[in-house]
């Protein structure tokens, strides 16, 4: 601020008069509010901060759940192609998947698969 006023080529009495105007407005109420209201914006920033990471996590867990599923569900095609393809010729038709749709993996596999 004081390089700001050489700068301006103030004289003494200028300068010293705007450093009382400055004084008076920083313990202004209305610099008082405008401050306070600041440090509650930086707080509700970083409060909406910890809801945006809380909704990450959740959108990353249920990402792995899904995962997992896929995971499942390839390993039963996996194994009935496997099936297929060592099985004798003699044998009936190919077996059908176990796995009706991705919800109805067991929970005990899903929980297994993420260890």
């Amino acid at each position: 601020m004081h390089c700001a006023m050489r700068v301006m080529g103030l004289s003494m009495k200028e300068k010293s008069s705007k450093m009382a105007r400055l004084y008076e407005l920083v313990r202004s109420e209305s610099y008082s509010r405008r401050f306070s209201e600041a440090g509650r914006l930086a707080q509700d920033i970083l409060e909406l901060d910890v809801q945006e990471k809380k909704a990450h996590d959740n959108v990353w867990k249920k990402r792995g759940t899904l995962a997992t599923r896929i995971n499942y569900v390839l390993r039963e095609v996996e194994t009935d192609v496997a099936a297929v393809i060592e099985g004798g010729d003699d044998e009936a038709a190919p077996p059908t998947f176990s796995v009706k749709s991705v919800r109805d993996v067991p929970a005990g596999v899903r929980a297994q698969e993420r260890i």
